[in-house]
Order: structure tokens, then sequence, then C-alpha cells
């Protein structure tokens, strides 16, 4: 489980605390590499979804924290996509 930090960090509309790339990294994301096959990856998603359910997490931010927990081929494959396309576009994928 997630221990949030007691320092008071931003607020979202609703009072709810804001999710920042620390508070996402400190829930303990699965990291993906790519060789983890379809079940993987899959778990990936379930996990990373969790996570951002448990640091309200802002739909915007959500794959530029995701990809923080790509490493290996699959990290290759990121950055080669943001060589591509940019970084703006990139982090718009959804």
């Amino acid at each position: 489980m997630c221990f949030l930090s007691l320092v008071q960090p931003a607020q979202h509309q609703n009072n709810q605390p804001a999710c920042t790339f620390k508070t996402f990294m400190d829930c303990k994301p699965q990291t993906f590499t790519r060789t983890e096959g379809a079940v993987g990856l899959l778990r990936w998603f379930e996990k990373a979804e969790s996570v951002f359910a448990m640091c309200n997490c802002p739909a915007g931010d959500r794959v530029k924290y995701a990809t923080g927990t790509l490493a290996d081929g699959a990290l290759t494959w990121w950055n080669t996509q943001v060589q591509m396309l940019g970084i703006e576009m990139a982090n718009a994928t959804t």
C-alpha cells in the first residue's frame, strides 16, 4: 500500500492531494521491460491503474508518470516514440 507524504501537497479542486511523480513512485508501480510478454503487460497496466487511483493522478499526467516505469527495451521503444513524435505528442498518447 502507498503511504502518502505527511507534508501538505498541492490540492485538486475537490481538496484531494495532487499526485506528483514522487507520490506516484512512492506507491511502487511495477516496471515494464518488454520481455514479460502479454500477461506481464496486462499486469503492468493493472498495477499502473491501481497506483493512479490511489494517488489521484490526473489523466493528463498518466502517460508521463507511467513512462517513468519503463526499462530496457520498453524504454528504448518509448525514447524512439519521443524522437519521432516529440515529447508533447508522445505524452498525449492515450
